[in-house]
């Protein structure tokens, strides 16, 4: 291949894509009473939203960008074992 002068190289562009992530926190939060309505939620964005993860009392949850039920559900001994790699 012959070599180009550094005039005709196509300069390489790239992007930084951020994650942004949104908490909507109760006032109050009392995960231990049933029905309370003080779940936690984090909105996960890259631009658009990514997902939403939903801290519960008796579950954990996430649900895709625009999805319309949950696509991923689990007790909090099963997220604790998913996050330690089990």
């Amino acid at each position: 291949m012959a070599n180009r002068s550094a005039a005709t190289k196509k300069a390489r562009v790239t992007r930084t894509i951020e994650t942004e992530v949104l908490a909507q926190l109760p006032l109050e939060v009392d995960l231990t009473k049933r029905n309370s309505g003080g779940d936690l939620r984090f909105i996960v964005k890259r631009g658009k939203t990514i997902g939403t993860l939903i801290l519960g009392r008796g579950s954990v949850e996430w649900w895709a960008g625009k999805a319309k039920k949950a696509t991923g559900r689990w007790s909090w001994t099963q997220f604790a074992n998913l996050l330690n790699g089990r």
